[in-house]
């Protein structure tokens, strides 16, 4: 629906014809309509994209979860290199050297540290956030 800008120019002219200065400064109610529209629509629009944001970032670290259960892998922090490293699900512990060689284990008390000369660093397992 347009409306007609013929109003609005009328109020102006006999604000000014009749000397009401005090008319001219609040404007008319179709322009302070259209302001609040304006603003309503943004604010919308902004927490439409907020919603957006919030409700992707709440299924990314599902999704990645899914992701690696189908693919039966887990994701570890490598210390040597300070990123992930995806490897075979299914294991308690896994360990990394500085040539890049793991080692994955079940046993509660293993250590390949143990009786070697290598240096064995144990990897943190990433939850689903990638932390």
């Amino acid at each position: 629906m347009r409306r007609s800008a013929v109003p609005i120019l009328l109020f102006v002219m006999v604000a000014i014809t009749h000397g009401w200065g005090s008319a001219i400064a609040a404007p008319p109610a179709p322009a302070r309509d259209s302001l609040k529209f304006t603003q309503h629509s943004e604010e919308i629009r902004r927490m439409y994209s907020e919603s957006y944001r919030l409700r992707s970032e709440s299924q990314d670290p599902i999704s990645q979860s899914f992701s690696e259960y189908v693919r039966g892998v887990d994701t570890y922090k490598n210390p040597y290199e300070g990123r992930p490293v995806q490897l075979p699900s299914g294991y308690n512990d896994a360990w990394v050297n500085s040539r890049g060689e793991y080692l994955l284990s079940n046993d509660a008390g293993f250590n390949p540290n143990a009786g070697d000369t290598t240096e064995w660093r144990r990897m943190d397992r990433r939850d689903g956030r990638g932390q």
